[in-house]
């Protein structure tokens, strides 16, 4: 896997410390989908605090702290920023993508981490001192099979958010969804966990599927399986032949878009 030099610089630093950086989350999916690289989020094991590895960034570039408090600090370096975090869990305690209590643990193990992400193409890590993949959920084997499967059900319902980032994911790489998470999803949207939404996070999942899969259908359809087209009423109301009619319209909008 290809990684930036700075990062392979800092790594070689926190490697003096007892410490070791991990590329997690999009970046690692997208290297076995054979998709460019964009944005490296990177988790620090072994340390004893944030402080350490803010003064380790700081020799090398600007670093923001505005997530400090949640174990997650910004780092920006010739005009390219990355992520670095500390493992973490998450536990729910309010309504909303804030209502979680974050425990950050610098000797958190990686499975342990990777617990709280929702699925198990995401899940997947690269240990970049050790120039190895770390899986331990089988990510890699579901890109294989093209299956979107969660990882754990009780984290999964924590941020109701998921079902429509798996409905993306679907859409955008050509996943099928599995039959438990499919079951958990058409779960969460019957209970209406999906209310307490924020519309604006709805939007951003919903862009992303209109601009970034060759058939948005196959996403909107995936909703109405789910049973959460009813929180779009401009199209679950629709006769099924205007609703077929609008997801021939929709395929040809992304084919149009494309071919711009």
């Amino acid at each position: 896997m290809q990684i930036p030099s700075i990062l392979l610089t800092i790594s070689d630093d926190l490697q003096k410390l007892h410490a070791k950086a991990v590329v997690v989350g999009g970046s690692v999916r997208d290297y076995f989908l054979g998709l460019p690289l964009k944005d490296y989020d990177v988790e620090v094991y072994g340390l004893d605090s944030m402080d350490q590895l803010e003064k380790v960034l700081s020799h090398y570039g600007k670093v923001k702290l505005v997530g400090k408090s949640f174990g997650v600090l910004k780092f920006i370096h010739e005009g390219t920023e990355y992520d670095f975090a500390f493992p973490r869990t998450e536990r729910k305690t309010g309504i909303g993508h804030r209502g979680f209590d974050v425990s950050v643990d610098g000797s958190m193990a990686f499975e342990t981490a990777a617990m709280r992400r929702d699925f198990t193409v995401n899940a997947m890590g690269y240990d970049i001192a050790a120039k190895r993949f770390l899986d331990p959920f089988g990510g890699r084997r579901d890109l294989e099979r093209k299956i979107l499967r969660h990882i754990d059900a009780q984290t999964f319902v924590e941020d109701p958010l998921r079902l429509y980032r798996g409905v993306q994911f679907c859409a955008r790489f050509g996943f099928a969804m599995d039959m438990p998470t499919k079951k958990l999803c058409r779960n969460m949207a019957e209970e209406g966990m999906l209310d307490e939404l924020p519309k604006e996070r709805v939007f951003d999942e919903i862009k992303k599927l209109l601009l970034q899969a060759e058939k948005p259908s196959a996403g909107f359809v995936l909703l109405k399986v789910l049973g959460a087209l009813r929180y779009f009423p401009h199209l679950s109301d629709l006769p099924e032949s205007l609703w077929q009619e609008s997801l021939r319209r929709l395929d040809v909008m992304a084919m149009l878009k494309d071919a711009r």
